[in-house]
């Protein structure tokens, strides 16, 4: 912190800050404080900087990695939550306005109630599931493998600890009233597509994760 230059390339007699590669110079490259100027996606400026210390194989392979974690980010929990979420929405707006349990002397018209965004517990979890992941690709751009790895482990948590345990719920309670089975029914058809797909079904956890219980006598 004490230097008066960092430029990437030519001094070494340090480790490199985050300032580093965001904000100080390169050869052919000046230095700025927009550190937007640099991300990859909008730019060729910080495959610039990484040019100055890096060979082109290493930032071949960096880009390849980085852009097969958020497909595998995508592909696995973006996409199908997505769709999840909207068939799940849906139930939830026709379970709002559904009065075939009311007691016939009930006012239905007054008993039914309008589908608010965000006061569901399964909002929230769509919310986070989705901050995850836009971290895990955050992760992978900055080469951090147990960044990488943390987030994915966040992901699954939530997906099969808490939002599909969700949908279960929602998909039971839609099965209760014929004006909102077919709605409960198609969520539970998409749930169990995903669930089957390769690339959830049978995970082989390695067993020295788990705890062994005790077996009953």
């Amino acid at each position: 912190m004490d230097g008066d230059k960092w430029v990437a390339g030519v001094d070494y007699y340090s480790a490199p800050t985050c300032a580093t590669c965001h904000m100080t110079a390169a050869p052919g490259i000046d230095a700025t404080h927009n550190i937007n100027s640099r991300i990859k996606d909008s730019s060729q400026n910080m495959t610039q900087v990484c040019s100055a210390c890096h060979s082109g194989t290493v930032l071949e392979n960096y880009y390849l990695q980085a852009e097969a974690e958020k497909s595998l980010v995508g592909n696995k929990w973006v996409d199908p939550a997505g769709e999840l979420y909207c068939l799940a929405t849906a139930l939830l707006k026709e379970m709002s306005q559904d009065t075939t349990e009311l007691p016939d002397n009930q006012n239905k018209e007054k008993a039914t109630r309008k589908y608010y965004l965000l006061t569901y517990p399964i909002d929230y979890t769509y919310l986070f599931l989705n901050k995850n992941a836009s971290v895990a690709g955050l992760a992978a751009d900055m080469m951090s493998p147990q960044y990488v790895e943390d987030n994915n482990k966040a992901l699954a948590a939530n997906w099969f600890g808490t939002f599909v345990p969700q949908l279960r719920e929602l998909i039971d309670q839609g099965m209760n009233s014929p004006n909102t089975k077919n709605l409960a029914e198609k969520l539970e058809e998409r749930l169990n597509y995903w669930l089957n797909q390769p690339t959830y079904g049978n995970p082989k956890w390695p067993k020295a994760t788990l705890t062994e219980c005790p077996k009953k006598e």
